[in-house]
């Protein structure tokens, strides 16, 4: 993609055509379906169809595309639907003492076609787990549609992010991601291979806590740096890489690396990419979570080995690596390590904020599963989002100048958050809630059962290569959002995991190697005018094929 927040489309008459087209299209879906389907299902997959259209093609920026349901749901009459996931509710059961019916309070755990899984306090003080359908259940707190519709907008996982936002603007206010990149790249050593895997680490560990873009907009003097010690050039040609119009192999490979290691880095982390948000968020409405651990157990190995395999098919790629002596380019990064002096006040009190909360996130399954007592009820009551808004919030708090009134962040700095980002994560959520809701899933699930029976390895293999080559046209988040509840759908009709195919079409939705345009980093490098369109669109379509077989392969045995 373009942006990470998305781009509306430049040329006038296909936007005009790709405006067009999405209500077309959702009112085609609506007729062909409304004999056959109830009305909320047609509806929710007019309008689903509708906003996909508008995503991929960019008609109108993305995150104003998130806010059709808010008014296309109401406009056109979608019931309200089933509880949500963790809503309070009430269910009529009957006594055992009695043929009278009393109302118990239950809590919702999962919602699963008619079906929901609640918890309530049974008469002797247990907690039981129930199934029962969900039409029986009445809400505690009455509920509009307006309301049902908004909620997903305020999700817990969409303040996840935020506060990871957050964090990630605080490291960047104050240089503490170059001075990390730098110092990895000195610590691995300036041999050609070095240089290239110290250059590929340093950026996708920053890309696991900031954005794809920020990490290569970080890493990306780094490298021209080097790239003019091996042109043996002056300070000028780093100053304007546009008008270097050289290919050399080995600065062509430098870059490339950046850019690719920055959309691998982000893959490992929920917080690396908005995209991840997007599997998070469509497996926690059926009530599959997924903890910052947990993500980091089954997408950390899978970044880990496409890091390498990038690592290796450049090198072989490009032939010999680098000519430079070990002593230029340990000049170059010893010069940008003197520019940065010592670490400052500011530097320790993020670095000590950003660690606490990151410990926290990793840590917090493992203490939860042997806290006992009060601070084990306690930490029952925390969660990835909780942690990552005291992380944010301590950023507001810890002074960075106490007399001057300065602190580590301010509001005015959040003006940089992504929010169209969140926007579209929230419009997302509440067309999956929709889907389940209206019965889409059911009809959907009905429809797609001549699956059935197909290994869940090759359906894996043929989504995953589907949405990397799909992802290379189109915005990743805007992908992932709109196939993943589709994905769900299949993998409830063959009867696989919903889990291994969401989390792997995700991780595909990241892997767009072969385009400029197919993310932020792929564009940032290749407008240093130092790569081909032919080189990327070669080393990008092997990265592509190896990727995808690693994702599929992998989330199948770890997922």
């Amino acid at each position: 993609m373009a942006a990470e927040d998305g781009d509306a489309q430049s040329n006038p008459w296909l936007r005009s055509s790709a405006l067009i087209l999405g209500p077309s299209l959702a009112a085609i879906v609506y007729f062909l379906t409304a004999s056959n389907w109830p009305h909320s299902a047609s509806i929710t997959a007019a309008v689903g169809v509708w906003m996909a259209t508008w995503w991929i093609t960019e008609a109108i920026p993305l995150p104003a595309t998130a806010l059709l349901p808010i008014i296309l749901f109401p406009i056109l009459g979608l019931d309200s639907g089933p509880p949500r996931v963790g809503q309070a509710v009430e269910w009529k059961t009957q006594s055992s003492q009695s043929t009278k019916d009393v109302v118990v309070l239950a809590r919702v755990l999962e919602v699963n076609g008619p079906q929901a899984r609640i918890q309530l306090t049974a008469a002797d003080g247990t907690v039981q787990d129930r199934d029962v359908p969900w039409r029986e259940l009445k809400p505690t707190q009455k509920t509009s549609l307006i309301q049902t519709v908004t909620a997903p907008y305020g999700d817990a996982n969409i303040f996840l992010y935020m506060g990871g936002f957050i964090l990630a603007l605080g490291v960047e206010r104050w240089g503490l991601h170059r001075r990390f990149a730098i110092g990895l790249m000195m610590l691995l050593g300036t041999s050609g291979a070095s240089i290239l895997l110290g250059m590929m680490l340093a950026t996708a560990i920053l890309s696991m806590w900031i954005s794809n873009t920020a990490a290569t907009t970080i890493m990306l003097p780094i490298a021209l740096g080097i790239c003019r010690w091996l042109d043996g050039g002056d300070e000028s040609d780093a100053k304007t890489p546009q008008a270097a119009k050289g290919t050399s192999g080995t600065a062509s490979m430098l870059l490339l690396s950046i850019a690719y290691a920055a959309t691998i880095g982000g893959m490992a982390t929920t917080i690396g990419t908005p995209t991840n948000g997007v599997a998070l968020n469509v497996l926690k409405q059926h009530g599959i979570e997924i903890t910052f651990l947990s993500w980091l157990m089954i997408a950390g190995p899978i970044a880990l080995l496409t890091l390498l395999a990038t690592w290796i098919v450049l090198l072989l790629y490009f032939g010999q690596g680098f000519k430079a002596s070990s002593s230029e380019a340990a000049s170059s990064l010893k010069n940008e390590w003197t520019k940065l002096g010592k670490m400052r006040y500011e530097e320790w009190a993020v670095l000590i904020i950003f660690l606490l909360t990151a410990s926290a996130w990793i840590f917090r399954g493992p203490i939860q599963s042997v806290a006992v007592g009060s601070f084990g009820a306690l930490m029952q009551r925390i969660d990835d989002t909780v942690i990552s808004m005291v992380g944010a919030m301590l950023l507001f708090i810890v002074p960075a100048n106490w007399r001057n009134g300065k602190f580590l962040i301010d509001w005015h700095a959040l003006t940089q958050l992504p929010w169209g980002v969140l926007l579209i994560f929230g419009g997302g959520l509440s067309l999956a809630a929709a889907m389940q809701s209206s019965g889409l899933v059911q009809e959907m699930e009905v429809g797609l059962g001549i699956l059935r029976g197909w290994p869940i390895g090759w359906m894996l293999l043929a989504i995953v290569l589907s949405i990397v080559f799909l992802s290379e046209m189109a915005s990743n988040v805007a992908i992932a959002t709109a196939f993943t509840p589709v994905i769900f759908a299949m993998a409830m009709a063959i009867d696989g995991s919903p889990k291994q195919l969401v989390i792997a079409a995700t991780l595909a939705a990241s892997c767009g190697f072969m385009l400029p345009v197919a993310t932020p980093p792929n564009a940032i490098v290749f407008g240093t005018g130092r790569i081909s369109q032919q080189q990327m669109l070669r080393v990008g379509l092997i990265l592509n094929l190896i990727s995808s077989a690693i994702v599929a392969l992998s989330v199948r045995w770890l997922a």
